[in-house]
């Protein structure tokens, strides 16, 4: 671009606010200018503005609208500060229905890591502005990346700014050389060539003429001397960064020590300061003047408007020079929180938004030294505020020290208070148990005590179960739970029989739990009835009562619509209990249940697979069933094993990867089984990783029987599992002479002496496919009976268990509120999100549309096995939002991942992304 460009873009800058759209980004190279077009465009504008800045650790959208509705206040505009519901991103709907200009400077600091899209709630701000381009108000933000394509910037304005001309930049160097009295360092024939060489970056010229204090031009050329050569090249930004990195580390040795411990004192503070935190500034007496005019004299202190800021990269320098002294840079903060928290002095705080800003920035510098009460002194005087900004949040960070800031913060203004912010309690606890400190889960437990007593909210009393669980223990939570069926609807105590009933099975009170799914279909339970039949099979079958389980499912194949999407769940539910029995008859039974019509075939197909495998025909069964068959996942799976089993690793392989398999520890399972028999160990290590949702020990990648340990323990939170899609491993599969069988049972562990003669296929001595000298097929049986090795929950553990949430005091991660009970409700190392709610039926009714589009894009862009597995869960997750099973919905989200999300951002699918933001905890 030339310089036409740039002036074209500045004269659009001029007249956006008055022609609008509402929002505009203007994004460009770091140094170019665009913060001062920006700063003088709010100076010239006619009306209420804010400018406010994106610091590095910014906890997200709650802090910038705070700062904003301070901004505005303080220039006429109060509609944010007195907003009557003290809702700030209604208030910022507000203000921008009236004239104003808000500037949102260095935007790169909080754009997602994975979609770099502005992240932190912004996104969703963005769209809703965008919506309405009659209003009179103007957002601007200003961010050093270029952002990505997408229908998500169809409504707003993208504008880039280029560096200035190389006849600007070189009049500019010119009159920077004059201004420090240093025309001579660089010989007027070479300026063209130093533009050109910085890339023509303003403020990387005055970090050079800073520099020709003390050095030659030659020297500083030396430094670099292939960038030099390359100067008639398009120069990269971070070419240019770097040769301002190295500029002014040798800047930063030449300074005198008052100089430097001032530039290091000053480089805690996140944003523009006033000259009273000069003043405050660790130098010595007398010397705050003199440093600070050595520090402008090399463009390392500029003064705008009466603010302060340093060079953003002298500034990092500065500081991790600072983080190397502990003692320098606890007292550093220190200065900075004297600074902030002046304002707060007052025993009363009578405008708390006029000091908003001030108060972002005390917590931040009273927290990193260490003054946590006299913060929480100030908080509380914040505290209708506070709770107003932060009641809506709902995405806990990823950062331990923002979790660490927003603990502090909500603990500070909830201390002391026995009542009230339920919305508020909710948070905080699922803050503390991210955090997962010992002690957070009483702490997290007294704030869900509190905000089940004033909520409806099913999230609050779900979590408040699973502490009281851990805490106080199963009885606790039977308490709860009646107390919850009394207050809440009766769609909302089928949520919380589902959470009831889980927990009571994880502790080891099956009949217990089996009572409450029996108490929930009584009393009915419109749109969760396949859940409950699933909870109930699979209570039953942990407490040994096979009959009772099969009988379950045969009530359930009678009341779950089988459009609904959800019978094959329920049927499956009874069909692999009896795959692991070999129990024909039940299964022929099973399929004798479901209806006839071409909906349902592949269901029938299922059946009889099952049923060739239960008489070792696994030949009949690799081959059985049609294509349209295949695209059922549990068809596809039991064909691949089958095709495994019988030594044809290729086929499987073929089978398996030829659709688009949803992600699930059995799934995941099978792939690595697959990979271990291709010998792929690194793909198998990668498969049962996400098969355990955890990163694989060194120990683990090294042990050749994972596989098989993982098969054999069954987790104790109710979910699916490899043993219960694949409960028998047929001697051939194994090397073994004898086939093993896995029944439902809690915390078994192979025996020594078997895992030891375990050899999986091509990992034996045998060629694939052929017979092993060691198998001994004359143990297998073709008349319906279990016969070999049967494992039970007798067999004591001697190792620590494989699957997340073995035991009844796990630690419950919880990222985001949810309304149901799903699959892989706990986590260990993973945060699990929530199951987003719509609005209403049309909001219902456009997820399922949005779903359907974002698996279509998936489709065209997958180009992996791992995208395309993505691409089947967003299928997935449209087919159960279709049904109105937002638990279901949540779990095939939370499992697309990021990725899912990214895309569904870019193509502009707003309520899809949300939802999927919802179910992964973003």
């Amino acid at each position: 671009m030339d310089h036409n460009d740039r002036d074209r873009q500045l004269r659009w800058l001029q007249e956006w606010p008055e022609v609008g759209p509402p929002i505009c980004v203007l994004q460009g190279f770091s140094g170019i200018g665009k913060s001062w077009v920006a700063r003088e465009m709010v100076r010239k504008f006619d009306g209420p503005t804010a400018f406010v800045k994106v610091t590095e650790d910014c906890l997200g959208v709650e802090d910038l609208l705070l700062e904003i509705a301070s901004d505005l206040q303080s220039t006429g505009l109060d509609v944010m500060a007195e907003q009557p519901e003290l809702d700030l991103r209604l208030g910022l709907d507000d203000a921008m229905r009236k004239k104003c200009l808000i500037v949102v400077d260095d935007l790169h600091e909080i754009l997602d890591p994975t979609t770099r899209l502005p992240g932190g709630g912004l996104l969703e701000i963005i769209r809703r502005i965008g919506n309405h381009p009659a209003w009179p108000g103007r957002l601007l933000f200003v961010t050093n990346e270029a952002l990505p394509e997408g229908h998500w910037r169809e409504d707003i304005a993208v504008r880039t700014l280029h560096p200035p001309s190389e006849d600007e930049c070189t009049d500019l160097l010119a009159d920077l050389l004059t201004a420090a009295g240093r025309s001579d360092a660089v010989p007027r024939a070479q300026r063209s060539d130093v533009v050109r060489w910085l890339g023509r970056n303003p403020r990387a010229l005055q970090v050079l003429v800073g520099c020709l204090a003390e050095d030659a031009l030659e020297d500083l050329i030396a430094l670099d001397q292939k960038a030099w050569e390359l100067r008639d090249d398009v120069i990269a930004p971070s070419l240019v960064k770097r040769l301002e990195e190295l500029f002014l580390s040798r800047t930063l040795s030449r300074l005198n020590s008052a100089s430097l411990i001032l530039l290091r004192q000053l480089s805690v503070y996140r944003k523009p300061f006033v000259k009273d935190a000069i003043a405050r500034a660790n130098v010595v007496a007398g010397e705050h003047l003199e440093s600070k005019q050595v520090l402008t004299a090399r463009f390392l202190l500029e003064l705008h408007r009466n603010w302060y800021s340093l060079n953003p990269v002298g500034r990092q320098l500065a500081l991790k020079q600072l983080d190397a002294e502990p003692r320098q840079l606890l007292r550093a903060h220190n200065s900075a929180a004297d600074h902030y928290s002046r304002h707060f002095v007052a025993k009363k705080i009578d405008d708390p938004v006029a000091h908003a800003s001030e108060f972002v920035e005390a917590r931040y510098h009273l927290l990193k030294s260490d003054r946590s009460e006299e913060f929480s002194r100030i908080a509380g005087r914040m505290h209708q505020r506070i709770v107003a900004t932060y009641s809506t949040s709902n995405k806990v960070p990823e950062s331990e020290g923002k979790i660490e800031e927003l603990i502090m913060l909500l603990a500070s203004i909830l201390s002391d208070s026995r009542r009230g912010s339920p919305k508020l309690r909710h948070y905080l606890a699922r803050l503390l148990m991210s955090r997962g400190r010992t002690g957070d889960d009483i702490v997290a437990l007294r704030q869900t005590r509190v905000a089940v007593s004033e909520s409806a909210d099913p999230a609050v009393w779900i979590l408040h179960l699973r502490l009281l669980a851990k805490v106080e223990g199963i009885d606790a939570v039977r308490t709860s739970a009646a107390e919850a069926y009394k207050q809440l609807s009766s769609a909302s105590s089928a949520v919380i029989g589902i959470a009831e009933a889980k927990l009571l099975g994880q502790a080891g009170h099956l009949k217990q739990g089996i009572g409450v799914i029996r108490s929930c279909l009584s009393r009915g339970a419109p749109g969760h009835e396949f859940t409950l039949y699933q909870l109930g099979c699979a209570l039953m079958l942990r407490d040994g009562d096979y009959p009772a389980a099969v009988e379950l499912v045969v009530e359930g194949l009678g009341s779950v619509d089988p459009d609904g999407g959800h019978f094959h769940r329920v049927l499956e539910g009874g069909l692999f209990p009896a795959l692991a029995r070999r129990d024909v008859d039940t299964i022929r039974r099973l399929e004798s249940l479901i209806p006839q019509c071409d909906r349902t075939e592949h269901m029938k197909t299922l059946c009889r697979l099952l049923e060739l495998q239960c008489i070792d025909q696994f030949e009949a069964a690799a081959q059985y069933g049609s294509i349209e068959a295949g695209r059922y996942q549990a068809v596809t799976s039991s064909r691949a094993f089958s095709r495994l089993v019988c030594g044809d690793i290729a086929g499987a392989a073929s089978v398996y990867y030829g659709r688009l398999m949803v992600s699930n520890p059995a799934s995941e399972w099978l792939g690595g089984v697959l990979a271990l028999a291709e010998n792929k160990e690194a793909v198998a290590a990668s498969a049962f990783g996400r098969c355990l949702r955890r990163s694989l020990t060194e120990e683990e990648r090294a042990d050749p029987n994972l596989w098989l340990r993982i098969w054999d323990e069954i987790p104790s939170v109710v979910e699916t599992y490899p043993a219960f899609y694949f409960p028998r491993l047929p001697a051939r599969l194994t090397g073994l002479s004898v086939d093993l069988t896995r029944l439902e049972a809690a915390d078994s562990v192979i025996r020594p002496q078997i895992i030891d003669r375990v050899r999986l296929l091509s990992r034996s001595t045998d060629s694939p496919g052929q017979e092993s000298s060691t198998r001994d097929d004359s143990a297998r049986r073709t008349d319906g009976r279990t016969d070999g090795i049967v494992i039970y929950n007798n067999v004591s553990s001697t190792s620590a268990p494989l699957w997340k949430g073995n035991s009844v005091g796990d630690t419950y991660n919880i990222n985001g509120p949810t309304g149901a009970v799903g699959p892989g409700a706990t986590s260990h190392a993973v945060s699990i999100g929530s199951a987003w709610q719509p609005s209403g039926p049309d909001q219902a009714r456009q997820l399922v549309e949005e779903l359907t589009l974002l698996h279509n894009h998936l489709v065209g862009q997958a180009s992996t096995a791992a995208e395309r597995t993505v691409a089947a869960e967003i299928e997935a997750a449209a087919v159960t939002a279709d049904s109105k099973d937002m638990e279901a919905t949540a779990g095939h989200l939370r499992r697309a991942g990021r990725w899912a999300l990214g895309a569904a951002t870019t193509i502009g699918t707003a309520v899809a992304a949300a939802a999927i933001k919802a179910a992964v905890g973003v």
